[in-house]
């Protein structure tokens, strides 16, 4: 996965601005840069608009925004939701193995 910001590398894809985004959700396009240093973040408020312009599927996108699901989840997420709960559930499920792996990994790598 491309380690560019997020925001930055998806308005490219889409051909838009900060700016245009800014507007869309009615903040100054200074809080986008602030979103990326990590001093402001997405209000509840501008979760659906947000989604909408950058063209994510909403429940991925707040998924994302809430730190449940990376980045290539994201932008795997069909826009629609097609996804059932019983799937969700198996997709936790998937993502806790791998995550439960990775440590094991990292304690196995510290022990050696």
């Amino acid at each position: 996965m491309d380690k560019t910001f997020w925001l930055e590398r998806r308005l490219k894809e889409l051909h838009k601005t900060k700016l245009q985004m800014a507007d869309v959700i009615g903040v100054s396009a200074t809080r986008l840069t602030e979103l990326k240093n990590g001093t402001w973040r997405f209000q509840a408020i501008h979760i659906k608009k947000v989604a909408e312009f950058l063209k994510f599927n909403r429940t991925a996108f707040l998924d994302f925004i809430s730190g449940d699901i990376t980045e290539e989840e994201l932008w795997n997420t069909p826009l629609e939701d097609n996804i059932t709960p019983e799937e969700r559930e198996i997709l936790r499920m998937i993502r806790q193995t791998k995550e439960t792996n990775n440590n094991s990994n990292t304690d196995t790598s510290k022990a050696g």
